[in-house]
């Protein structure tokens, strides 16, 4: 048996960000019998010597070289089940001094670090052959992974490396509209206009990418405490661990060095500053071509495709800057992409052959593949993520607009493109709500027929109907259990590891909300300022005997945290499928209208209403709420968080003169459900000429263009539309009025 032991010297960590040179790609092949081999070490140049060899037996390694991350990455690349060994040994390779006659030496330069990498077996295995022997019966009977890690410490005295959970905020930056982040499930918040600087310039780029935001999240993981949003991601297996980061990784030696640097800096504790992230998600514009009844997210037309096409141009001019040897993969993502005119525009005009080395990704419902196949094939390397959930009927009755018979074309047109291309991945990724709960085995079935990879996950956010994680009623009838325990066999039987990992997860939640507990999933998540502000505004009502009318993600996302609200008798919505909102009496609104005594009953339990709806249904909620409750309080729920509070309070305060820029439902809330609605408005002014010339509260609504025969100052009214009613302000008036934002 041999102890093949890789050594090398150290490199000066996160200097590596800095460099723009690889490593030389095609390093000797060290001529490794083949015969039972033991491995010391885990670093990058032992796994590249790994896979030269074919009869692995197991992996050494040493306490200041072994965090559990890293040895069971290495096994599921090797893919032979091999089980991780420890021993306590941290100048093993010093201590092993007597050279084996069948000693054995490979090396390897990289011209631009002067390094050398040294492979020897050396003779003196005895004791630590021992130690293999002794750790594989303890680790034989302790097969739980918690155990493992258990042991790993003892094992380990001293060790102080660090892991965590997920390294997406260390190597992935989205850039939306909507915000930035590492991930879809942890955005932050974020202008327009500092999207399309990072964009536009690499110093911006960087910057936003080592911000106190994301180095605030960094540390919270390096401190093994992840935010709410992060928990039920890790749990459900889409965290970005080691394994993924070597697959996306080892085909670039520069990408090798880099990330190499930021697991040691991590394994060590220290705060990293000066990265860049190795995969970028740009989502500009983002409509969709479907309304999928599970999704309110993307609009129905392009908003402003020329603007969506230059961010994408600006985008990759600065990764021509920054270089593209420092990135793995450009993932365009929002709504439905190839219905993006500003995108398929960029697609069609930008030369993919000068980016052999780069991965090109998306996700798409595969609706309008067959318009694109042309220059997708033009793609050296390309991941697509299909949504996918059921089929026939049931797949037209939830992705509205879509044709399954399109769909299912389209996709097998890819399963046969991709047998040429040997650098494409192809996944199918399903949700698990009601209605697919007998679909997700047949997903599993078509993604190993086509060739494709299977992912899953589940429903998230407020769909009444559909989801069966935070709505026991929906799991009445349905046979979820024997369904998903199908799917898990299924997908155990064609290699999908973490969709058995999410399908397992998955199904122990809804045996929790089956027995009438919760489950651990994480809905869609609202600002942490704003469930501040929630807090406060129940808080307040604490002695107050009041109903929710009306439910949207934000209220479901706060209950998770506050499931108990004082004062709180029911809940009243339209949907009829459910009897009880997340452990709350609910009642649809069409039973109080069908029965009066329901009515008198309810009415004689509150005497305030609280209107909890998204703002574009607002006012039909409330007109709906008085209707049945005529002489009660109505309140409107704060949509705004406190600092938007606080400036609402300056301008009441204050009593100075201004235009508000807005006359569409959230200004409408905020004027007359607001201490806005004490401030000192002189008139509104919209973009929607049918308003000009009307009144709203008494005031003139009057065009952008008179908006100086009124005041000098003007407050924005609106959180998504803000930048480009600035710009539109600062058109037409530049320094000749001020322009205050709300949000």
């Amino acid at each position: 048996m041999h102890l093949v032991s890789p050594g090398t010297e150290a490199t000066s960590g996160l200097e590596l960000s800095a460099r723009r040179s690889k490593l030389v790609p095609d390093r000797p092949v060290p001529p490794i019998k083949t015969e039972p081999t033991v491995v010391f070490g885990t670093d990058t140049p032992a796994k590249w010597h790994v896979s030269f060899i074919p009869d692995l037996v197991a992996y050494f390694a040493a306490a200041s070289i072994c965090p559990m991350a890293r040895l069971q990455s290495a096994r599921r690349e090797k893919k032979q089940g091999v089980p991780p060994f420890f021993f306590t040994a941290p100048r093993a390779t010093q201590a092993a001094s007597e050279k084996s006659p069948l000693s054995l030496r490979a090396t390897a330069s990289s011209k631009s670090l002067e390094t050398r990498y040294e492979y020897e077996v050396v003779s003196t295995v005895s004791n630590l052959l021992k130690q293999l022997h002794n750790a594989n019966a303890a680790l034989a009977q302790t097969p739980d992974r918690t155990k493992l890690m258990t042991l790993h410490r003892q094992n380990c005295k001293g060790c102080a490396m660090k892991t965590v959970s997920c390294l997406a905020p260390w190597m992935c930056l989205i850039l939306s509209d909507a915000g930035y982040g590492p991930c879809c499930h942890h955005k932050f918040p974020a202008k327009k206009q500092l999207i399309d600087q990072a964009c536009a310039n690499p110093e911006n780029l960087i910057r936003l990418f080592n911000d106190e935001n994301l180095m605030q999240l960094r540390s919270q993981l390096l401190n093994n405490t992840p935010p709410r949003n992060c928990i039920a991601c890790i749990k459900s297996g889409y965290n970005l661990g080691l394994e993924d980061i070597i697959k996306v990784t080892k085909k670039n030696g520069m990408l090798q060095e880099y990330t190499d640097a930021i697991r040691d800096g991590i394994a060590k504790g220290r705060k990293l500053d000066g990265l860049h992230p190795v995969t970028i998600h740009l989502s500009k514009d983002a409509p969709c071509n479907l309304r999928c009844t599970f999704c309110e997210g993307a609009p129905p037309a392009p908003q402003d495709a020329d603007s969506a096409e230059a961010s994408f141009r600006m985008l990759f001019n600065t990764m021509d800057t920054i270089g593209w040897d420092r990135v793995n993969e450009i993932y365009f993502a929002g709504g439905e992409p190839f219905f993006n005119p500003g995108l398929t525009r960029f697609l069609n005009s930008y030369d993919w052959s000068s980016l052999n080395e780069v991965s090109i990704a998306t996700v798409s419902n595969a609706t309008l593949l067959h318009q694109h196949f042309d220059v997708l094939k033009t793609m050296d390397r390309f991941y697509i993520r299909l949504s996918l959930d059921a089929t026939g009927e049931t797949y037209a009755k939830l992705r509205r607009g879509a044709s399954w018979n399109r769909v299912e074309k389209n996709i097998r047109e890819l399963s046969e493109i991709k047998k040429t291309k040997p650098n494409w991945t192809v996944e199918i990724h399903s949700i698990l709500m009601k209605s697919t709960v007998p679909f997700i085995k047949e997903m599993v079935q078509i993604a190993h027929d086509l060739d494709f990879d299977f992912s899953v996950n589940s429903i998230r956010g407020n769909y009444l109907d559909e989801n069966i994680f935070f709505f026991k009623d929906l799991l009445e009838g349905l046979d979820w259990k024997n369904e998903l325990g199908e799917a898990i066999d299924r997908a155990q039987r064609y290699g999908f590891d973490t969709a058995v990992q999410t399908l397992k997860h998955l199904t122990r939640s809804l045996e929790a909300v089956a027995t009438g507990g919760k489950a651990d999933i994480q809905t869609l998540a609202c600002p942490n300022k704003r469930l501040k502000m929630f807090g406060s505004f129940f808080s307040a009502l604490a002695d107050t005997r009041y109903a929710l009318w009306g439910t949207d993600h934000n209220l479901l996302d706060f209950l998770q945290k506050e499931p108990i609200l004082a004062g709180l008798r029911f809940i009243v919505d339209h949907p009829a499928s459910i009897r009880s909102y997340y452990g709350h009496d609910y009642y649809p609104s069409q039973m109080l209208a069908e029965n009066r005594d329901l009515l008198d009953s309810l009415a004689g339990q509150v005497e305030t209403l609280v209107v909890t709806a998204p703002t574009y249904k607002a006012e039909a909620v409330i007109k709906e709420a008085r209707s049945h409750f005529p002489d009660h309080t109505i309140l409107v729920r704060p949509f705004w968080d406190q600092d938007a509070q606080q400036r609402m309070h300056e301008l009441a305060e204050s009593q100075e003169p201004f235009v508000a820029f807005g006359a569409g439902g959230a200004a409408r809330l905020l004027l007359s459900h607001s201490v806005l609605k004490d401030a000192n408005v002189v008139a509104l002014t919209d973009n929607n000429k049918a308003l000009h010339g009307t009144e709203l509260f008494g005031k003139p609504v009057i065009r952008p263009e008179d908006i100086l025969h009124h005041a000098t100052t003007v407050v924005i009214l609106s959180e998504a539309f803000y930048d480009e009613i600035r710009e539109q302000l600062l058109a037409l008036y530049g320094d000749a009025i001020t322009i205050a934002p709300l949000f």
